[in-house]
């Protein structure tokens, strides 16, 4: 199980990083909800891309966010610099700093 970073999905639509396009279609790799939440808001995306996203996240395993998930991200942040969807991200790949 491979849990996919909102970078590597916004990237992967692109063309100058399509090797990265196949990650996004692999049954095995999990996004959370953060993450559906920070790409299905980026500003960049197109009519297009937008609805590819949608499509894609119809496909992907999405994690639920639960308390005990809020809190172990909220001491993650707590004792290092790092954005919500980073703390959940690592939360959810069980990476301790």
């Amino acid at each position: 199980m491979r849990i996919l970073d909102s970078n590597i999905i916004i990237y992967a639509t692109q063309s100058s990083y399509s090797y990265l396009f196949p990650l996004l279609r692999d049954p095995n790799n999990y996004i959370s909800e953060i993450t559906k939440l920070e790409v299905l808001g980026f500003h960049g995306f197109d009519n297009t891309s937008k609805q590819m996203m949608e499509s894609l996240f119809k496909r992907l395993h999405i994690i639920p966010i639960d308390s005990a998930i809020i809190n172990k991200a909220t001491e993650l942040r707590q004792r290092r610099k790092m954005s919500i969807g980073d703390a959940i991200w690592c939360n959810n790949c069980n990476i301790w700093f």
